[in-house]
């Protein structure tokens, strides 16, 4: 019971910490989304019945690096897509 009680203390320090935005992560918190949606009796009552899975976590993408390395081929499908676009508006 001591364990299930930590583990709920320490997943809903995680949510308040991401909801503060003290927590810069790249996806939401377990439970986020339910939290976010039903409040906190109902996360509660979920995390108490059936606690998450934890999976390890994914780090995130430099996402300027990312686009960066991609600026070629993005630059391509935007301007398919302008020039697709404009054919179709004339008649």
């Amino acid at each position: 019971m001591a364990e299930q009680r930590v583990a709920i203390i320490a997943a809903y320090e995680v949510l308040r910490a991401f909801a503060l935005g003290d927590r810069q992560d790249a996806h939401l918190p377990a439970g986020f989304d339910l939290l976010f949606r039903s409040g906190l009796p109902t996360w509660l009552a979920t995390w108490v019945s059936s606690p998450p899975v934890v999976h390890e976590s994914v780090p995130a993408l430099d996402l300027p690096a990312v686009v960066s390395a991609l600026r070629p081929e993005l630059i391509l499908v935007l301007a398919t897509m302008a020039l697709r676009r404009r054919g179709e508006d004339q008649p």
